[in-house]
């Protein structure tokens, strides 16, 4: 079994901003406290005493290096990103125009993402003519159509997300 990149799963939750710095200190904490202190890493420590996106980064920058992509765990982090914002609006803690507008901020052709090289994809997001609606309420619903033509495009995003977020639970219990 190849290991899991878990630092680029924990990385992707928080520049989705699906995580912030509280949630990877909490996980890093679930890890500090199932395992004895001589089995966990110090990238481990320094992630539960970040308190900025600086000082989490500056401690998983060295580990995250060495990690290995195999066939297995590679991902697109674009797409694993448009998951997390799915997710995200899931969880009521975005709303559609949030959404609509974060894929629009995100578009990226050159990372290689299955959604942003899908035409059903690229053709609604850019079909807004989101600077055009003064009224939120016709701007809501125009997003909202728009929305559910790509739903089922982000679910499918969704799922990697989602595994990943698996997998970073479940980290903390096998170490």
């Amino acid at each position: 079994m190849c290991e899991l990149p878990i630092i680029h799963y924990l990385c992707t939750a928080l520049e989705s901003g699906y995580y912030r710095i509280d949630d990877c200190r909490e996980w890093a904490d679930k890890v500090i406290l199932n395992y004895k202190v001589e089995d966990i890493a110090i990238w481990v420590f320094d992630v539960a005493f970040a308190t900025s996106e600086q000082q989490f980064y500056a401690a998983v920058w060295e580990q995250k290096s060495q990690e290995v992509f195999y066939d297995s765990t590679w991902y697109c982090n674009a797409d694993v990103i448009a998951g997390y914002y799915y997710l995200l609006y899931c969880e009521n803690k975005m709303t559609v125009v949030e959404l609509i507008d974060r894929l629009r901020e995100e578009d990226d052709n050159a990372c290689g993402g299955n959604l942003y090289d899908n035409t059903i994809f690229h053709d609604t997001i850019f079909s807004i003519k989101y600077d055009t609606y003064t009224d939120e309420k016709q701007k809501e619903k125009i997003y909202q159509k728009s929305f559910e033509n790509i739903k089922e495009l982000l679910f499918s995003m969704s799922l990697i997300a989602t595994q990943q977020q698996n997998r970073l639970k479940l980290y903390c219990e096998s170490i």
